[in-house]
């Protein structure tokens, strides 16, 4: 009798084999996004390397950061042209 008024009750709540966790599938878009949050973490740092180096005389520092940033934002670039 309980089972019976709690369907009544709250189908969706006391049912659990409805209950189905929704599957995550890594779409390209989602590794776009990623390499794009990349891109702006290394530009920052890039510029943040290139005021020091320019204002400190610190060395050639910034030019790593910056082939990954541009690494970055090519392969963000790519996957998201490249996503049907």
């Amino acid at each position: 009798m309980i089972d019976s008024l709690e369907q009544g009750i709250a189908p969706r709540h006391f049912n659990q084999v409805q209950k189905v966790a929704p599957k995550f599938t890594f779409r390209p878009v989602h590794g776009a996004a990623i390499l794009a949050t990349l891109t702006a973490i290394f530009l920052i740092s890039t510029l943040v390397l290139l005021l020091g180096a320019l204002a400190l005389g610190m060395a050639l520092w910034w030019i790593p950061t910056l082939i990954a940033t541009l690494l970055c934002g090519a392969g963000a670039v790519w996957l998201t042209a490249n996503y049907r």
